[in-house]
């Protein structure tokens, strides 16, 4: 059994470095290829808090690139089915948890009709008081436990697989990530969007505990995800002769 030389983890100026200039060319590129600016942004948060990360997660690591590629490949298709069932799925348990119940359940995307984060959608009897607000906020809630979750396993392992090694840090940390960051950002820039989970916080609860919830979740995410790149590098450490 020998010991892997550590490599990547230590050319973080060049990797980051690497995927600041393809952020920038994407941007622009997007430019030419969808001029509406909402529809940019969107793409642009994806690569950034998506993608990105999920390079990195892989580039500190020593899987060759013809296993990363491919479970990065696999672990983004689970990732694309399973975020919107996962989102909807919380605001069931929440609905549950307060003593009420569903009205309408639309747990699965019409991923056929090409709609992968839409379509989905719970809809339930109005509690009164402040308890109502908890199913909506109950998928960050869940995101919040998750980040926990990955961010122990990661530490704890040394995973062999890239396959799952990829899927913990993208189902339990990038994806809930993305999840905090993008639908409170919808109701930080755009305010009152029917729907927006935050939104209905703030109806409820008042603005300042919600920009307070939605700013600390962020945070909090971010910081998980990074923390774990930073110590999780040059996995696995052995290798099988």
């Amino acid at each position: 059994m020998n010991t892997v030389t550590p490599s990547s983890g230590r050319n973080w100026n060049r990797i980051l470095a690497v995927c600041g200039f393809n952020l920038v060319v994407i941007w622009l590129l997007l430019g030419n290829i969808d001029p509406d600016l909402r529809h940019r942004l969107s793409t642009m948060e994806v690569f950034t808090l998506v993608v990105t990360p999920t390079i990195l997660f892989y580039l500190r690591n020593n899987w060759p690139l013809s296993k990363w590629g491919m479970s990065a490949l696999g672990v983004a298709g689970i990732t694309v089915l399973t975020y919107s069932v996962l989102h909807e799925a919380s605001h069931v348990l929440g609905v549950y948890a307060i003593g009420s119940k569903p009205v309408e359940v639309h747990l699965i995307p019409k991923f056929w009709a090409g709609e992968f984060a839409t379509g989905a959608s719970v809809s339930s009897q109005p509690v009164a008081g402040w308890i109502g607000a908890l199913p909506g906020l109950a998928p960050y809630i869940k995101d919040i436990l998750f980040l926990l979750v990955g961010a122990w396993i990661l530490k704890r392992t040394d995973m062999r697989s890239a396959f799952l090694a990829g899927l913990v840090y993208v189902t339990l940390c990038v994806a809930p990530l993305f999840d905090l960051v993008n639908n409170y950002l919808i109701y930080l820039v755009l305010g009152r969007v029917s729907g927006n989970d935050f939104y209905g916080t703030a109806l409820r609860w008042g603005a300042v505990w919600t920009h307070g919830i939605g700013l600390g979740f962020c945070i909090f995410a971010l910081v998980t995800c990074a923390w774990i790149l930073w110590f999780y590098g040059n996995h696995p450490n052995t290798v099988l002769e």
